[in-house]
């Protein structure tokens, strides 16, 4: 009896610890990334796409592989949007998932934009 006894307590044990281990990579993958990096909008075409780049300091690019389309600031309102100031805009509001996606209003659509990259960058254009 005692011998079933050591097993099941070790059986116990090694549960607790998968379910400590599987609520740390839950935990891990829920946590929000930063919104600096680089997003995509595929185009019908390759090399179609626009870009959108937010950067650490505040700042953000809106291009094609051709050119810049709009450069300026962001900002984060009280409501979790981020306001876009720059030329050319005619809806400046971007939201973030926190994660990957970055959802872009514009009229009369929205754009969803995915990262490609963690850091800003700046595909056959200068950086403005």
């Amino acid at each position: 009896m005692q011998r079933k006894s050591k097993y099941l307590w070790a059986a116990l044990a090694a549960s607790l610890c998968l379910i400590v281990a599987l609520l740390v990579m839950l935990g891990m993958s829920l946590r929000h990334q930063p919104l600096t990096g680089t997003y995509l909008c595929e185009g019908l075409s390759p090399g179609a796409g626009t870009y959108l780049v937010f950067d650490g300091k505040g700042d953000y690019t809106l291009y094609r592989q051709s050119g810049v389309l709009s450069a300026g600031t962001y900002a984060e309102d009280a409501n979790g949007v981020y306001v876009l100031k720059g030329e050319g805009l005619t809806v400046p509001y971007v939201t973030y998932d926190g994660k990957d996606s970055v959802h872009f209003f514009s009229v009369p659509d929205t754009y969803t934009y995915q990262r490609i990259s963690d850091i800003p960058t700046y595909i056959n254009v200068e950086k403005p």
